[in-house]
């Protein structure tokens, strides 16, 4: 029998997490995936989405160009309260 799924409510958080540093070498592989592996063990649950996202940006009138993958987390209110920043 299949059980049905309670509603509870929720915060969506969206991460965007640069493949390249300002210098516009790679960011390490093995940096995402110690990233992606800690907000697992801190939240319970990410999803990435594998399709990286083209950004822009200006500062002083220069157009900078970057390559983002998006994490999302989603915390409930029980969740938040016991988040704290180490």
């Amino acid at each position: 029998m299949l059980k049905k799924a309670s509603i509870v409510p929720a915060v969506r958080y969206e991460i965007l997490l640069p493949l390249k540093y300002n210098d516009g070498s790679d960011v390490e592989a093995s940096k995402l995936l110690q990233t992606k592996e800690e907000l697992v063990q801190k939240f319970g649950a990410l999803t990435v989405d594998p399709h990286p996202l083209e950004g822009l940006w200006t500062h002083q009138e220069a157009l900078y160009h970057e390559v983002l993958l998006k994490y999302t987390l989603r915390m409930t209110a029980q969740k938040r309260r016991t988040f704290s920043v180490n």
